[in-house]
């Protein structure tokens, strides 16, 4: 559950201190950090709330699983940051004048 909001949290920090320049470079380089950031505080957390060695049992051993798992689980909740990260940035260039 907290996931989701420390993902949050990162994603108004990164949209606050990222330079406007070349903007869609970033925008994508930054989506991809915060992906990588929720994926593995979702890993790390386990399936459940379970520890990962005792979530590793549930996928017969298999770390390939159990990552894949994961990342299904993270991408499904990954909107939320995307759509705070977007938004700040899109109230940054419109405090600038770029976009109407």
């Amino acid at each position: 559950m907290t996931a989701p909001i420390l993902t949050s949290l990162a994603a108004l920090g990164l949209g606050t201190v990222l330079p406007l320049k070349s903007l869609l470079v970033l925008f994508l380089g930054g989506v991809f950090l915060l992906f990588l950031i929720h994926f593995g505080l979702i890993a790390l957390t386990g399936f459940g709330g379970l520890p990962a060695s005792e979530a590793l049992l549930l996928f017969e051993g298999q770390w390939s699983y159990y990552l894949a798992y994961s990342a299904e689980h993270a991408l499904r909740r990954f909107a939320i940051p995307v759509i705070l990260f977007g938004a700040v940035l899109m109230w940054r260039l419109s405090r600038k004048g770029d976009v109407v």
